[in-house]
């Protein structure tokens, strides 16, 4: 087998280079169009099965949190809870991040340390035992 036949990818000359990274771009231009639009979609989607959901539970609900008593929609309260556990949800979630984020520090400091210590290591001159 002759070695000419064993190119690699990389040895392609500049033009075809530049083509094949546009068509890759075009490509992928184009999913993003298409995910954009079907984001759009599923939106519209999820809006109008709302607007249903809302014509549907027009019947006055009464809430009662032992102090105070509240009445409305029973549409109203649904999204309330909705507001509420979105709010739950982010604060649990910022939490976990801020957790990440001081492990990462915290292994940051650790390779900081350990490449200190093997950067003196190296330095050091061997000695015969």
């Amino acid at each position: 087998m002759r070695l000419s036949s064993l190119r690699k990818p990389s040895l392609i000359s500049n033009p075809a280079r530049s083509c094949v990274s546009v068509s890759t771009e075009t490509a992928d231009q184009q999913r993003s169009a298409v995910g954009r639009v079907l984001m759009v979609l599923a939106l519209v989607l999820v809006f109008c099965l709302g607007v249903a959901l809302a014509f549907t539970n027009t019947e006055h609900v009464t809430v009662d949190l032992l102090v105070a008593e509240f009445s409305g929609p029973l549409i109203f309260w649904m999204v309330i809870e909705l507001l509420i556990v979105v709010v739950i949800m982010l604060a649990v979630s910022a939490l976990r991040v801020a957790r990440l984020k001081r492990q990462i520090k915290r292994q940051s400091r650790q390779i900081k340390d350990q490449e200190a210590e093997l950067k003196n290591l190296r330095n050091l001159p061997i000695h015969d035992v």
